[in-house]
């Protein structure tokens, strides 16, 4: 599509304003060109900024121009959305790529060579050895019914008061803006003090003791290890098990400025540390609305306790009695296109989990619903990504975290592409 000017006559004032049009984008700073009349108005439309742009939600907003992830959520010739990084479609890696594939895809814009992916796993693995014992003590601290996710929240914080000169304030100086050597170790670090966090959150909230990294095997089967989701026999993870999360892993390793990853940004706008930023996203992640949805559900559906219940909770959805969470997608007007590998995923896990059964029904039922079907309501990928959890025998307040554990290396891409740019501007609606 060609650049273009945007025409615009302001009605209060009759003046006429030309906008430019790029890449299907208008700044909104040119909207402060736009005043209203002084005399006899409202003081809003004396703001001397000019005319602001009002969207709560920000359901139309652009905020950066990114290289990462391209999502093309609507076409009406089309059934599927897209979902592409660095130019690849999901479809080309989903089956094979490891996380260690992902992360240098989404971080460093191409796929690893074999001598790459080594070196990624081998730094990923000797960070995740070091693990100050302030760490574990505050993990430890908490009761063992705690939520995991704050469990985790508290060690990060613990990793960061072990290196205050890794904190700008701290040092009283910008320290990743403008310097990707430095940001490469932080992603480093920032990732293996996430792995080994939720290792030991995990293993704390179980009971088991907690194994740290000894081998150098992958992010994933490393971090399945340290949360001691392992066969009893040969102490490793189960390669089935393993093989369906790293292909789920590849579904969702980014999606744009999601929530969390947005989270994320707001605090690097600030040129905060990594670490900090990662712990807004995890605060804000865990919502409801977003990964916290995972969680919510699983719990609701053990509530429902058999599948031939399904219906009437289905009824009240559609009565306004209660929500279904994991259904309908603000981004995806159409068929997310992760939901068909993602049912792939599940049917061969052949699990006959209770919980799995029941959510199975509920997309059964809900998406031959004329209610749903007339709305264009869909089962969005966290749907699945959750009952595939609950099949491999995960708790549902774990869930949350793996989900965002799958979604950290595109955050680390995000925050390497905000620190490479020239310019960095704070957030700030």
């Amino acid at each position: 599509m060609p650049d273009g000017v945007l025409h615009a006559t302001d009605s209060r004032t009759s003046r006429a304003y030309q906008i430019h049009i790029r890449r299907n984008v208008i700044k909104a700073v040119d909207f402060q060109a736009i005043k209203g009349l002084v005399e006899n108005s409202d003081l809003a439309d004396q703001v001397g900024s000019g005319l602001r742009l009002f969207d709560p939600g920000f359901k139309n907003t652009a905020v950066s121009e990114s290289a990462i992830t391209y999502m093309y959520v609507y076409n009406v010739a089309m059934e599927l959305g897209i979902v592409q990084h660095r130019g690849y479609s999901i479809t080309d890696f989903w089956q094979t790529a490891e996380f260690e594939d992902l992360l240098h895809l989404l971080v460093w814009g191409h796929r690893p060579s074999t001598i790459e992916k080594e070196t990624i796993k081998d730094e990923l693995f000797k960070a995740a050895q070091i693990i100050p014992e302030s760490v574990k003590t505050v993990i430890h601290a908490f009761p063992k019914s705690a939520a995991p996710m704050q469990m985790i929240i508290a060690g990060l914080a613990a990793y960061l008061g072990e290196d205050p000169k890794s904190i700008p304030a701290h040092s009283g100086r910008n320290l990743y803006h403008g310097n990707l050597p430095l940001v490469d170790k932080a992603i480093i670090r920032t990732l293996a003090a996430f792995q080994v966090c939720a290792g030991l959150a995990a293993s704390h909230r179980n009971g088991i003791p907690f194994t740290p990294v000894h081998t150098n095997n992958s992010f994933l089967s490393n971090l399945l290890t340290m949360m001691g989701k392992v066969d009893k026999k040969t102490g490793k993870p189960d390669p089935k098990a393993l093989r369906a999360i790293q292909r789920t892993w590849a579904l969702g390793a980014d999606l744009g400025h999601t929530n969390s990853t947005s989270a994320f940004l707001l605090g690097a706008s600030t040129l905060s540390d990594p670490l900090s930023c990662l712990i807004s996203a995890l605060f804000s992640g865990y919502g409801i609305l977003h990964f916290g949805a995972a969680e919510a559900s699983l719990k609701s559906f053990a509530t429902i306790g058999s599948k031939d219940k399904v219906p009437e909770l289905i009824n009240k959805v559609k009565r306004g009695e209660t929500k279904l969470y994991g259904y309908g997608h603000r981004m995806f007007k159409t068929v997310d296109p992760r939901v068909i590998i993602g049912q792939q995923i599940l049917d061969e896990i052949e699990s006959n989990h209770p919980l799995a059964e029941v959510a199975t029904e509920i997309s059964r039922i809900a998406s031959e619903d004329e209610y749903s079907c007339s709305r264009n309501i869909h089962a969005n990928s966290d749907f699945f990504i959750g009952i595939g959890y609950t099949a491999l025998d995960f708790e549902p307040s774990l869930v949350p975290v793996m989900v965002t554990l799958m979604r950290s290396g595109g955050m680390m891409a995000h925050w390497r592409e905000a620190m490479s740019q020239p310019k960095t501007n704070i957030w700030r609606p």
